[in-house]
């Protein structure tokens, strides 16, 4: 409860990274263009999370993925991390506030194959 940010001050900071990233965009003083770090950080995917995590990202926060790329471009290009599994994208977007949830997927295993879940509970004599 105590790191629970309230509402409105989230929403402001927002705001403000979308203006930041807006002007730098605008600028182009960066002289990076946005779909280069975009192949960049996608190539940096480890996973089929991370694949998911930024899917849903771009889809449902279109206005701030262009930041969240800028945040994922600096923390690789800095060497904190080397590559982006579904675990460090899933605590990154929610640091930045972002309401990201993972699809809940249950696999089956019998005899090292996966299988549906009738196949699962079917006693073999």
């Amino acid at each position: 409860m105590a790191n629970e940010i309230p509402d409105e001050l989230k929403l402001r900071i927002i705001n403000k990274w979308l203006s930041r990233a807006k002007t730098r965009i605008n600028s182009g003083n960066e002289g990076v263009d946005i779909k280069s770090i975009e192949n960049y950080v996608w190539s940096k995917l480890s996973d089929d999370r991370a694949i998911e995590f930024m899917e849903k990202t771009r889809m449902f926060y279109p206005d701030i993925y262009p930041r969240v790329l800028e945040i994922f471009h600096s923390l690789l290009q800095k060497g904190f991390v080397k590559e982006l599994d579904g675990y460090t994208v899933l605590n990154i977007l929610r640091r930045i506030g972002l309401d990201i949830k993972p699809e809940i997927r249950i696999k089956f295993v019998k005899d090292g194959k996966e299988v549906d879940l009738r196949e699962y509970l079917k006693n073999d004599k």
